[in-house]
């Protein structure tokens, strides 16, 4: 078997430090339709809106523009690199009365008394008043909405893309709070996936190598992200396949729009799991080498096993190891010629316990 090794020549932008952080199930924004979208069970938008086009819009970067913006929002400011896919939106209180925002789910509440990190890469962009600077509130909350919400600070307050870190400690009011709110209102501006990849992280964990049974399949299933190429060693370049024979399997993932590449590779034997036992009726402990133990004659697929002789009195002369067997001696002495009866228990590789009884013809 080998040892595993990854090779990871890149390490993740995305959002969380040394710090501890809930983690974003969406951290990619993902779930949404792009442009004015409704709330998913994911992403949630934070605005006291009567129509749907005055809330927070997502965006999609197509390597030129962004697709899904508003016509009046006036949202022209590219991405800092060409590493990112998809942003939102938010317009300021005097776009949107109250300001708009989005709530994003996290895998788990707060633990209260420890420090949490989360990081954004955020700028001014859009309708609003020009002066002000983009520095998006930050909230934590039981549920998708302001209500309940717990401010934990808001981010530092830019004109150009930055990216800054707030960090918090947790109380006991958030030990429920499974959402992460944040919220323009004094400015408008774009928030970037916190997915974006810059220097990013491909952390590529296939299964360790194994052994399987002829007629099984193994699913081989690499990371998923939209940013990943797939490049397996069976030529396939989708992020899993299933395999079914021998064979070492490997995977490179690069990039498709930042340097960077991951590997991995699993070693996979497929074996005949029929179970098969068979003993002899005869054997000759002497030495003239043919048949000089009584033990297997043909096996498959057996992990142990134990066997016990006994005489044509019913008395046992030998219990031991099935593939080590008896070598026709009982107390140290050659055993009669004769007829004796064995036993044995034998498990297989599945863990499975077998009995079989028989006769032998001990010879000399």
């Amino acid at each position: 078997m080998k040892s595993k090794k990854f090779l990871i020549l890149f390490c993740a932008f995305a959002c969380f430090f040394q710090s501890r952080a809930q983690q974003i199930l969406d951290p990619c924004f993902q779930s949404p339709e792009i442009g004015m979208f409704y709330p998913t069970p994911l992403i949630g938008q934070i605005c006291g809106c009567q129509f749907p086009f005055e809330a927070s819009d997502m965006l999609e970067w197509d390597g030129d523009k962004w697709i899904g913006t508003v016509a009046f929002s006036q949202v022209d400011l590219a991405p800092p690199t060409g590493c990112v896919k998809r942003a939102v939106w938010m317009g300021t209180k005097d776009w949107t009365p109250g300001g708009e925002g989005i709530a994003l789910k996290l895998d788990q509440a707060f633990e209260p008394g420890k420090s949490y990190s989360y990081s954004f890469t955020y700028a001014r962009d859009g309708v609003g008043p020009p002066p002000i600077p983009f520095g998006p509130e930050a909230y934590t909350s039981d549920n998708p909405s302001m209500t309940g919400a717990h401010s934990i600070g808001a981010f530092t307050p830019t004109f150009d893309w930055l990216t800054d870190t707030l960090t918090f400690i947790a109380t006991p009011t958030q030990s429920t709070h499974t959402w992460l709110i944040l919220k323009a209102f004094n400015s408008s501006g774009i928030i970037l996936a916190p997915c974006r990849i810059e220097s990013a992280a491909i952390s590529v964990t296939l299964p360790e190598d194994r052994t399987l049974c002829l007629g099984e399949t193994l699913l081989l299933q690499a990371p998923v992200n939209d940013y990943y190429q797939y490049h397996w060693s069976t030529g396939e370049q989708t992020s899993s396949i299933l395999v079914d024979r021998s064979g070492t399997y490997e995977v490179e993932i690069p990039l498709t729009q930042c340097p960077g590449t991951a590997t991995d590779s699993i070693e996979i034997e497929f074996i005949d799991c029929t179970v098969v036992m068979e003993m002899p009726n005869f054997f000759s402990p002497n030495e003239d080498r043919f048949n000089p133990v009584f033990k297997p004659k043909t096996y498959n697929y057996i992990d142990r096993g134990w066997l016990q002789v006994f005489n044509r009195w019913g008395e046992k002369v030998f219990e031991g190891d099935l593939f080590e067997g008896w070598n026709g001696k009982t107390n140290n002495r050659e055993a009669a010629t004769g007829v004796y009866f064995w036993t044995i228990g034998y498990t297989d590789k599945n863990r499975t316990n077998y009995n079989q009884r028989g006769v032998l013809q001990l010879s000399r």
